[in-house]
Parts: C-alpha cells; sequence; structure tokens
C-alpha cells in the first residue's frame, strides 16, 4: 500500500498539498491450490482453501470434465494430464488467478505369466511386466525373481506406475514330485530265471528299464526279464513325468544262482566203503526222480523225489553183475525248470 503526495505552487507562489492512498490486496497464493497426482479413471477434487465469504464469483477452465466450473470446489476426471485454471472477483473489486496441474497416470495391467510347475529341488524364474515397481508376497521388488518350494505355492504381485498400484496377479507354482518304487520277484533265484516288475510309482507315466544283464534298456510299466546266468545284477528304473519333464530314478538288486547236479559214471562193489553207492551232488534241486535199467531193459532201481538218494548196486538184495545199466534222471530245480539226463553207470565188482 502506497500514499502519492500532490504539491501545487501558483503564481503567487502560494502552495498546496494533496495527497492519495492507494492500497494493494494481497491475494497471492490465497488459493492455497497444490497441484495432484492421480490414476486414470480416477476423480479429483480441485479444492481451494480461501475464505467464500471473499469471493464474489468464480470461474474454471477449461470447463470439459468439471462438474460445475462456478463452483469453488468443483469434481473433475480428466483423461490426460491438464492445468486447470481459476479466476475468481473479490468483493473488493479484484481479479485474481491461480492454477494447479493435475497429472494422469496410467491405469496399471500387469502380468506375470502362467502358472508353472516344477520338478522337485528346483527353481521357478518369475517375471512381471507392465509396471515399473512392483511388490511381491515374498518381500522382494524386483520385476523377476527365483522361487524354491517343495509344495504347492501361491505368489502374487502387485505392480505401480507413479501412484497408480494394479491388481494383484497370482501365480500357482506346483511341483511335481516322482516317487519312484518297485519290486523285482523273485529277488533271487537260480537260471533261468524270470523276474517280474511290480511298479508303485507315482508321478511319473513312462518308465526305461535296465535289468544290469548288458541286455538292451526295456520300456513299460511293468515289464518281466529272463536271466539266463548267474550272477548278482542291479536293475535300474528312470521313471519320467513326459507333461513336465521331470526324472527320477531307483534300484534294486536280485541275485541268480545255478541249478546243477553231477552224475557220476562209475561204482565199485567191492565193500571197500569208498564209491560203493551210485548218487548224484546236487545245488538248488528240490527234487531227483532217478531209474536205472539192465541190459534187458528191466528196471533195478527208482527213486522218485530224494536229491540224496543212493543206490547200492543191488537188486531184489542182491549184488548185480559187473556191467553197463542205463540210468534215467529228471532233476526239478527251485525254479521248477526241470533237467533231464540220461546215461550209463558201469558198475566194477
Amino acid at each position: 500500500t502506497t500514499t502519492y503526495y500532490v504539491i501545487g505552487t501558483d503564481t503567487n507562489g502560494c502552495s498546496i498539498v494533496d495527497s492519495i492512498t492507494v492500497r494493494v490486496r494481497n491475494y497471492a497464493n490465497v488459493f492455497g491450490l497444490k497441484n495432484e497426482n492421480i490414476c486414470k479413471g480416477e476423480f479429483v477434487n480441485l479444492g481451494t482453501t480461501i475464505d467464500s465469504s471473499r469471493i464474489q464469483s468464480w470461474q474454471w477452465r477449461p470447463a470439459q470434465g468439471i462438474n460445475n466450473p462456478n463452483d469453488r470446489n468443483p469434481t473433475v476426471r480428466p483423461r490426460q494430464t491438464t492445468w486447470y485454471y481459476i479466476q475468481a472477483r473479490t468483493f473488493d473489486g479484484c481479479n485474481i488467478t491461480d492454477s494447479m496441474l493435475v497429472t494422469v497416470e496410467i491405469k496399471v495391467f500387469i502380468n506375470a505369466g502362467p502358472d508353472r510347475t516344477i520338478c522337485e529341488k528346483e527353481s521357478a524364474t518369475i517375471t512381471a511386466t507392465g509396471a515399473t515397481r512392483y511388490e511381491w508376497s515374498t518381500g522382494q521388488t524386483t520385476p523377476t525373481i527365483t522361487v524354491r518350494t517343495d509344495s504347492l505355492l501361491k505368489i502374487w504381485v502387485i505392480g505401480y506406475i507413479g501412484l497408480c498400484e494394479s491388481l494383484a496377479d497370482t501365480i500357482t507354482i506346483t511341483v511335481n514330485i516322482i516317487n519312484p518304487s518297485f519290486r523285482a520277484l523273485p529277488d533271487t533265484g537260480v537260471a533261468p530265471q524270470v523276474v517280474r516288475i511290480t511298479n508303485n510309482t507315482t508321478g511319473a507315466n513312462t518308465f526305461s528299464w535296465n535289468f544290469g544283464d548288458g541286455s538292451q534298456n526295456t520300456s513299460g510299466t511293468n515289464p518281466q526279464h529272463l536271466y539266463t546266468r548267474m550272477g548278482r545284477y542291479r536293475i535300474t528304473m528312470l521313471a519320467r513325468n513326459n507333461l513336465t519333464g521331470c526324472i527320477d530314478s531307483t534300484f534294486t538288486y536280485v541275485v541268480v544262482d545255478t541249478a546243477f547236479i553231477v552224475i557220476p559214471n562209475v561204482i565199485t562193489l567191492n565193500d571197500d566203503k569208498l564209491n560203493d553207492d551210485f548218487f548224484v551232488v546236487t545245488k538248488n534241486m528240490k527234487s531227483v526222480k532217478v531209474e536205472i535199467y539192465n541190459r534187458w531193459g528191466e528196471k533195478i532201481f527208482e527213486s522218485t523225489e530224494n536229491p540224496k538218494f543212493r543206490w547200492d548196486g543191488k537188486f531184489k538184495g542182491e549184488k548185480v553183475p559187473q556191467g553197463a545199466y542205463v540210468y534215467q534222471i529228471w532233476a526239478t530245480a527251485i525254479n521248477d525248470v526241470v533237467q533231464y539226463h540220461k546215461g550209463t553207470i558201469s558198475v566194477v565188482r
């Protein structure tokens, strides 16, 4: 506010003084407007803090989108970043203008990708897109995270652009656990031995088998295998899930023995207690049937099951004459495989 003075002097040298006071109303920042940041589609209030009793009229522009341009505190929903200007006239005749910037942020849509299935003891890498800042349920804030889990896990992420927040995107991580398990029976036996597989695996749908004897790998769920030689064999199963690519394996052992019979070709009936009887030596035989015939085809000895039979060289209580005698032997192994043997035994007196 300033007072201005004027001094006038006439021709006679007389002076006169007068003054006028110009009062300046200070309306600087009187509206209290502040710039605003909103998300696209949101409303914002263009409110002022001035005492409305001092204002005679209001006018906001641009008027487009404002619910009441002549209101002190109108509401607006701009589609893009916009400057808003207010012009007001006070009761004391002053025209006041001010402005504020409403910055419209982009609405946030994020995508963290599809649900994932991982193999046991593996990790999943997940990348979110569509925002400039992220918050994961794991506490991480980078666009890409790596997680590891042994069971079903749900993870969510929220994205931000400026102040705008997206809806949460949820990812489900499923763990494909393969439980490899099988039985090979019998796990002991004699060659030739057929071993049959009972597969109890879960989480897999294709299988490969190595039977440990140099044969080609076999596929199938419950295969069987023939072992023709004695040995201790490692059977390995490789289980795979074709949908996930997950693989696991396990193994077991089987022992295959031999079954044999040793047949002598001579006995001596001289009562020296050495080689006086005809008998056989066996391994893994559960029964032995033997028949002995003389040269005329007469059966002179028979034993039906006992692997430990002994023939003392007698027929009807008497020692048989010296000579050659024909035998037939059926030896049944513990795996029910029958071995047939035919030959001659020489009797020496």
